[in-house]
């Protein structure tokens, strides 16, 4: 293991768990914006919060792992199948021309309507997470890091993502007092 898998693997932990978090705050709202992805029969939707409650667990979960090394491996293949899925309903409704959807992602990564763009990021975590399960981040000559290298990787990883999500906040308020402003005026 080396400082980069490190990072990276702190960097999907946190993505994952603060979109659950957000998620699990929002649930309502969650259920509202996945049942307008209209993927779900109709006879399945009354299994709708069942299953995205699984969902968000595993989310969750696999943010956990990440954060084991001895784990490491099995939350990168959760993080690969749940990238997938995401992947798959955004470009099903893409397919069909409907854009004026909320992607549901949540925490860190914010919602936005879906696009190919959201697409776009996903393969860029889906090959993130092919590299750490493949190992061909491991750098031979990087001794395993010790136990306090890695600990203050992952607090300083984990810091930098939340001083970067309260900063995303931070112009997501400011853009709407100006627009609350200009409607007052």
């Amino acid at each position: 293991m080396n400082i980069i898998e490190v990072i990276i693997r702190c960097i999907l932990s946190y993505i994952f768990i603060s979109s659950a978090i957000t998620k699990l705050f929002n649930y309502d709202e969650h259920v509202r914006i996945v049942k307008n992805y209209k993927l779900t029969p109709r006879k399945f939707i009354q299994f709708i919060g069942f299953i995205l409650t699984v969902l968000i667990l595993s989310e969750i979960f696999t943010g956990a792992l990440f954060l084991i090394n001895q784990w490491a491996n099995l939350a990168s293949f959760m993080c690969l199948g749940l990238l997938i899925l995401y992947t798959l309903a955004i470009i099903a409704n893409l397919l069909r021309n409907r854009v004026d959807i909320s992607c549901g992602c949540g925490g860190i990564l914010g919602n936005h309507n879906i696009s190919w763009s959201l697409v776009v990021r996903n393969f860029v975590l889906v090959i993130l997470a092919v590299l750490l399960i493949s190992g061909s981040l491991k750098i031979t000559n990087i001794s395993l890091l010790s136990l306090d290298i890695y600990v203050s990787t992952i607090i300083l990883t984990y810091i930098s993502m939340f001083i970067y999500n309260c900063c995303l906040n931070i112009l997501a308020i400011n853009k709407k007092v100006k627009m609350l402003k200009e409607t007052t005026q």
